[in-house]
């Protein structure tokens, strides 16, 4: 299974909403929210199931927007 479609495997299992998208240049994008707590577990599970596969993480802490609904693939 690829990366995103595990990241929102990882999401169904947890309070958190977003999405999850590939870059032309290859990295990934998630962005998230949910409550503080289930943001750190879903960022540890995620870099737990594929840490063959990240080589760096970079996160940017900004207020939610409520702008989701759910968890999805977002493709550009």
């Amino acid at each position: 299974m690829g990366f995103r479609y595990t990241v929102t495997g990882l999401a169904a299992t947890r309070p958190v909403t977003g999405y999850v998208m590939n870059l032309s240049d290859g990295r990934v994008v998630v962005e998230m929210e949910g409550e503080s707590r289930a943001i750190e577990d879903f960022v540890t599970a995620i870099q737990d199931r594929m840490s063959g596969y990240i080589r760096e993480t970079h996160i940017d802490r900004r207020p939610a927007s409520g702008a989701h609904t759910g968890f999805r693939v977002r493709y550009e």
